[in-house]
């Protein structure tokens, strides 16, 4: 059994919200030593508070972005923003991939389709690597669909 973690980029912006952050508490510092006055304290506790709230804020929408995926032999199971989708080789028609949007679309029969999309839409080593598992996996479904095939064939000839 393999398990993989897409992870969605973090925005460069978090950086900026972390130094106003540290800002805000060097202010808050500063007015509490009797650096400064009731204005720098609460221009200080005002910078500090929202920017934690916005860096939480985006780390929570980084862990609720990520993408967990379990491939075994006889299947697989992704789960996506609390949704779980499962699926076995051996139903698995055919396979798309999109390294533009970092796709990968798995279709089964009666139109059903389970698509994995890399959080932050841009294919980098970790799809890569899910990419070929997957393959694997699929190819090797299809292989022994193609021995099961043959031998029934083999099969119904010698009757």
């Amino acid at each position: 059994m393999d398990s993989y973690v897409l992870k969605p980029k973090a925005p460069g912006g978090i950086t900026l919200f972390v130094i106003l952050l540290v800002a805000g508490l060097t202010l808050t510092g500063l007015a509490i030593g009797g650096f400064g006055g009731t204005a720098m304290l609460v221009t200080g506790i005002v910078i500090a508070v929202l920017s934690l709230l916005l860096v939480i804020a985006i780390v929570v929408g980084l862990r609720r972005r990520r993408v967990f995926i379990t491939l075994d032999d006889d299947g697989y199971t992704i789960e996506k923003r609390g949704r779980e989708f499962q699926g076995d080789w051996s139903d698995v028609e055919r396979m798309n991939v999109s390294l533009k949007t970092a796709k990968i679309a798995l279709f089964h029969p009666g139109n059903r389709r389970t698509v994995i999309a890399h959080p932050s839409r841009m294919a980098d080593n970790s799809f890569a690597e899910v990419r070929g598992a997957i393959f694997d996996h699929y190819t090797a479904a299809q292989q022994e669909r193609q021995r099961f095939h043959e031998d029934s064939v083999t099969d119904n000839r010698k009757h």
